[in-house]
C-alpha cells in the first residue's frame, strides 16, 4: 500500500506492507524521498523499527514500487 497525506501543512508518504500475516510495517517518507520513521504493528502492539533495519526494509519497499510503477506507466 502507498498513501500520501498532508498533516499540519506537511506532505508525507506512507509505504507499508504485511509480512506473512504476522505484522504490518510502515515507513514514513518525506516528499523528497527521505525516510523519517518506521514502525511495525503486530498483535502485541506497535514498535519502532531500528534505523538500520528500517533503511533496508524501506529500500526494498521503494524498489518494489519503482519497478511496479515502471511496468504500469511507460
Amino acid at each position: 500500500m502507498i498513501a500520501t497525506t498532508t498533516v499540519r501543512g506537511k506532505t508525507e508518504i506512507l509505504l507499508s506492507y504485511q509480512k506473512a500475516n504476522e505484522e504490518i510495517r510502515a515507513y514514513l517518507v518525506t516528499p523528497d524521498g527521505n525516510l523519517e520513521a518506521a514502525a511495525r504493528a503486530t498483535q502485541q502492539g506497535v514498535t519502532d523499527i531500528p534505523a538500520a533495519e528500517a533503511q533496508t526494509g524501506f529500500q526494498n519497499e521503494l524498489g518494489f514500487w519503482v519497478r511496479y510503477y515502471d511496468k504500469t506507466h511507460p
